[in-house]
Order: structure tokens, then sequence, then C-alpha cells
């Protein structure tokens, strides 16, 4: 269910004008970059307004979509990046893909079974976009068929959004503008405790998970959550409570959190689920 990085592979693209590819012949392979966005999240994760959902995927799929004048239901082919199944749901809700869409969300298979990050996953599928878009298909729209490729760096951090089409974009190539959007994302950072200070207080649990060994025992139960003075912090559980809060869901739940040891790490314990 996570990216497979045993792979050594390659891939290429050549992205060169209309003109070149009509003096080499090839003009009737070619396929066209309509446009393409970039967009961050929140840099650190734990100050991120809503961690279930990605504001910079949001942000550079729209950008994309918009400057194109298309929807995303006029896209045929998908590759949305799938390192964990967390970035595959975070991604396609953020382009406005419903869990019930009948097309796949992967032109290779994904990064499960095609390769990870380390043998360039996203160069393999824009590759595989192309080759897939010069293949019959489905009837194309008025616009051709078109392909859109999604691409995700660090923790769901950097967001980059690539749509290809088998026929020229009506306005030529579009470089999308995102600054507005990165500025109101970066606004929305919100505070969090430095762990060098004293801390001892409630806090409200906004997201949670818990860590097994190999046998299946729990060994941590890390929560990110709110305190009462509005700033985030990062807790685990503390040692002799791993087992009652293991295959808990404790979003929601209220903690009582207190800074441990040489105040590099934080421990919480569960007052009410």
């Amino acid at each position: 269910m996570v990216a497979f990085l045993g792979a050594a592979q390659g891939a290429a693209l050549v992205v060169t004008s209309l003109a070149v590819a009509r003096r080499f012949g090839l003009a009737a392979e070619a396929v066209f970059v309509w446009s393409g966005a970039g967009c961050d999240e929140v840099w650190y994760p734990i100050a991120r307004p809503d961690l279930g959902r990605s504001a910079g995927a949001a942000a550079a799929g729209r950008a994309v979509l918009e400057s194109a004048g298309v929807s995303i239901d006029d896209v045929e082919l998908l590759d949305v990046y799938s390192c964990f199944p967390s970035a595959l749901q975070i991604g396609a809700a953020a382009l406005g893909i419903a869990a019930d869409d009948s097309r796949p969300l992967s032109v290779t298979g994904g990064l499960p079974y095609f390769g990870g990050p380390g043998s360039d996953y996203t160069t393999h599928a824009i590759a595989e976009m192309v080759s897939r878009l010069r293949s019959p298909g489905e009837p194309p729209g008025s616009h051709g068929r078109l392909g859109l490729v999604t691409a995700v760096g660090w923790y769901l951090t950097k967001h980059a959004v690539g749509l290809y089409g088998t026929e020229p974009a009506p306005s030529g190539f579009v470089p999308c503008e995102t600054t507005a959007d990165q500025e109101r994302i970066d606004a929305g950072a919100l505070p969090f405790a430095v762990l060098t200070e004293s801390l001892q207080q409630e806090a409200t649990v906004e997201a949670s998970t818990v860590v097994y060994d190999r046998l299946a025992s729990p060994t941590a139960a890390p929560v990110v959550a709110t305190l009462r003075d509005g700033r985030r912090v990062a807790a685990m559980a503390q040692l002799d409570e791993l087992t009652s809060v293991a295959g808990r869901w404790l979003v929601g739940a209220r903690i009582a959190v207190q800074q441990v040891g040489d105040g590099t790490a934080a421990r919480y314990r569960v007052i009410a689920a």
C-alpha cells in the first residue's frame, strides 16, 4: 500500500515546438502540454489548519483546469500521485474526483506497483500518459483527449499538476499563476507549541494513528492535537496507555499533554474520548 522503492527505472520526455515535430514527421503523434501549476501546503504539517485536505493540490488543480477552460469531468485519463493511500485519497478529493468515479486513478498502476519516488515516478507517469493519449481510446471530446498528472513532494507538502491533450490548447500553453493562493495558504498556518518551554495543558485530538511491531503489538500512538490556547502540538501516548488506545479512534478526544525528558518530546493521557 506504499511506494515501492526497489526499482531501477529510466524515463525521458522530449518537449519541442509543433514546427520541429512537423519537420521530423512526428506531428501526428504530438501530445500537447496544455497547462501546469504548482502550489505548496503550509510547510510544517502540524501547522496545517485541515490535516485531512490539501489546499495546495486543490489550488494547483483549480488553476490548471480553469486556465484550460475545462472541468475534471472532461479529463479522460488520470494519474494521481499515490505514495500512500492517504495521498491518493486527498489528491483525488482536491481535484473533485468522486470516490466512486469510474476512471482509473493511475495510468501506470501507481507507486506501490510501478516504482517509487527514487525512480522519478512522475516522469514515468507523464511518459505513460503520452503513450496512452497516442493510443486509441474513448471518442475525443470537443477539445480532443485529455490527460492529467499530479505530483507530490515531501509530507504532502509540494504539489504540481499538468494537463496534456491530443489537440493544441485553444489558448496555447498556459503557465498558471497561484501566487495569491500560496499567500492565502501560508497565512493560514497555525501556531504550534515549542517543546523547549514548560508544557502541561489539555488539548483536543485532530489526528491520530497507532504504530505496531511485527508481532502486532502497539509501539507508539502519536497524535496531533490543539491546545486550549489554540496552538498545535504533536505528542506520543504514555507507554502505559498504548494498549488502551490501540485500535481506538481518538479524533475529538480530550487529552492531557505534558512535556517530558529534555523538552524534545511530549506525552499524553486520554481524559475523555
